[in-house]
């Protein structure tokens, strides 16, 4: 059995765990948030029937992670530091990621970290932790390659997941 499907399954383990440390005003929000797990590991667990596993080198999975790093970055600053907004930001970095990057087949990952980089500065306050969770999505793109493919959604759930992770790794993830 193929355990990448797993990863997928984090924005919702990290949803219940904050539920549970929340003060509560009755069983019914963890109940439901437990059957929501369940729910999602049923669908995400359907979902990876006949996927490939074919093998990448370690520079495929390295360039992926700098390509996704760099849209995450190119799509938060643009997004945050001038007059364009996030939608924009993104809808540009990702033209130009299809324009620049298909014929390396960096496209799809840099398009994952567009995601990342439609981040508020509320949630993700410093371009360090852009980077970072660009490219942990990088990196996430090429390990569950394969795996989802077909299911929409993915790239937008690699770059929760990622963002996810870091702002748990910055300590951020509970406030």
């Amino acid at each position: 059995m193929d355990w990448r499907w797993l990863i997928m399954l984090i924005p919702a383990a990290v949803y219940t765990a904050q539920l549970l440390c929340q003060p509560l005003s009755g069983g019914l929000v963890v109940g439901l948030g437990l059957l929501l797990l369940l729910v999602l590991a049923g669908l995400v667990h359907n979902s990876t029937r006949g996927h490939r596993t074919d093998p990448c080198s370690l520079a495929t999975v390295l360039w992926s992670a700098v390509s996704a790093a760099g849209g995450a970055l190119a799509t938060y600053i643009l997004g945050n530091y001038t007059f364009l907004g996030s939608a924009a930001a993104s809808g540009l970095v990702g033209l130009a990621a299809a324009q620049l990057l298909c014929k390396y087949d960096l496209d799809l990952p840099a398009y994952a970290g567009v995601f990342v980089g439609m981040s508020s500065v509320v949630v993700v306050p410093s371009l360090v932790m852009v980077g970072i969770a660009g490219f942990m999505t990088g990196l996430l793109y090429r390990l569950v390659d394969g795996v989802f493919d077909g299911v929409g959604g993915r790239l937008g759930t690699m770059a929760a997941v990622s963002v996810l992770i870091t702002l748990l790794l910055t300590g951020r993830g509970w406030g």
